[in-house]
């Protein structure tokens, strides 16, 4: 199975992120904090299987969402 790299950047103070692979949870982080020189909050390296996938972000501290697709492999 290939791994994607999730960079979180701008704009996190001490927020909640899930991060979704197809649909499941693969990562749930509380207190997610931009850090201000860097301008880079969260990390994470996931694995997702091969073919189509759909990632969908949540930031459920702000009410947000974004999902895209990729093709892993």
């Amino acid at each position: 199975m290939p791994n994607v790299q999730i960079d979180l950047q701008e704009g996190f103070n001490d927020d909640a992120v899930e991060i979704y692979v197809n649909g499941q949870k693969v990562l749930e982080q509380e207190g997610v904090t931009t850090k201000r020189v860097l301008g880079f909050a969260l990390s994470s390296e996931i694995e997702v299987p091969d073919g189509p996938v759909d990632i969908e972000i949540k930031v459920p501290t702000k009410n947000l969402a974004k999902t895209f697709s990729i093709e892993a492999s």
